[in-house]
């Protein structure tokens, strides 16, 4: 019976070691995003307005490109441990696909917040920095009635544990190609 009792000692603990690795190595892999969760899309043909965006292919992070300096960036709380960048992301229709954003530099220093699950994870936060995305895969919507691809546009932004330079690569589903660019985020310059 104890040779029983051991083997299946070792058999749980095994197991749960296994499921702790997954659940640490979930934060490497991409979010996927659907499009129910957009909260703005219009036709190609009338773009939305682009406020202080950077630009990267055809995603454009808005708010993102006059944070040179700690205004307009939320500072750490008890309840938020970390700085907070809100920066609606629109795709555009002319990607044909949806996209992929990943965080190439400053890996551990930044994640993103694009999906409702992190969103409601913020109100109340009881989670590892290190289990907060770090690459998201999001959804270009169509027009339910005409099937045509829509600019689509999706709350969310970072959370960073320090201000500095972040390096953002966004690539198209299916393509080869990803485009990068280096951003400051409450820094001057990178």
């Amino acid at each position: 019976m104890s040779s029983l009792c051991s083997r299946l000692l070792v058999a749980l603990v095994g197991f749960l070691l296994a499921a702790c690795a997954s659940a640490a190595g979930s934060s490497r892999q991409a979010v996927s995003v659907s499009c129910a969760e957009a909260v703005y899309t219009t036709r190609a043909e009338a773009p939305p307005h682009a406020v202080q965006a950077v630009l990267i292919g055809p995603v454009i992070f808005n708010s993102l490109a006059h944070l040179t300096s700690r205004h307009g960036i939320d500072r750490p709380s008890r309840r938020l441990p970390f700085y907070t960048v809100k920066s609606p992301l629109t795709i555009l229709a002319s990607a044909r696909r949806g996209v992929s954003i990943s965080l190439v530099a400053g890996e551990r220093n930044a994640a993103f917040v694009y999906d409702r699950f992190w969103m409601r994870r913020l109100a109340d936060w009881h989670n590892s920095f290190a289990h907060v995305p770090r690459s998201v895969r999001l959804s270009l919507c169509r027009d339910a009635t005409t099937k045509r691809l829509l600019d689509t546009q999706y709350a969310g932004g970072l959370l960073l544990r320090r201000l500095g330079c972040i390096t953002i690569e966004v690539r198209i589903s299916g393509a080869g190609r990803a485009r990068q660019r280096t951003v400051p985020v409450g820094v001057p310059h990178c």
